[in-house]
């Protein structure tokens, strides 16, 4: 049916949203976007991409803005470009059903909170290290980033994880 279409709204450049998300299941973002805007698969049905299982993100994206699968409570696979440079705050929000991404080497800026209540997340690495979490040290680290999100929020600074030359990692 013509009306159950995955749609992609692209302008200039940059996915703007996904319309009919709710019948989207495995998407291939088309090589030549440059950003993935903010709440661009969030919000667009009643739970967010409910039924997106996994996600390819082309070389040519080199951010991924707020909020931008937020809620897409059935993704379970991620993939990141090696170029990608910037994930903000909220990126992957309550992505449940995520349980490991792959972290690109080059990347510049995790913000604070980007996989917040990604409650099966146990490993994430990059291209030099892996970095398994066990369950009470999730659970801690999620409650230290809401508590930070909240007085970066109060504070109107925004909290980013950001690496070095060297590729250590810091806030």
């Amino acid at each position: 049916m013509a009306n159950e279409k995955k749609v992609l709204t692209i302008k200039n450049n940059i996915l703007e949203k996904c319309t009919n998300s709710k019948f989207a299941v495995d998407i291939e973002i088309p090589d030549g976007v440059t950003e993935i805007a903010r709440e661009a698969f969030a919000g667009r049905c009643a739970s967010g991409c409910a039924s997106l299982l996994s996600v390819v993100v082309p070389d040519s994206v080199k951010a991924i803005r707020h909020s931008a699968f937020a809620y897409c409570w059935s993704l379970q696979k991620v993939t990141l470009p090696k170029e990608l440079e910037i994930l903000e705050a909220s990126a992957f929000k309550n992505c449940r059903a995520l349980e490991e991404i792959v972290i690109p080497e080059g990347i510049s800026t995790i913000e604070y909170g980007t996989f917040n209540f990604c409650l099966k997340l146990k490993k994430f690495f990059d291209e030099l290290s892996e970095y398994d979490i066990g369950l009470a040290e999730r659970e801690l680290k999620i409650a230290a980033a809401q508590i930070a999100l909240e007085e970066a929020q109060s504070n109107k600074n925004s909290m980013k994880l950001t690496r070095d030359q060297s590729g250590n990692w810091s806030y």
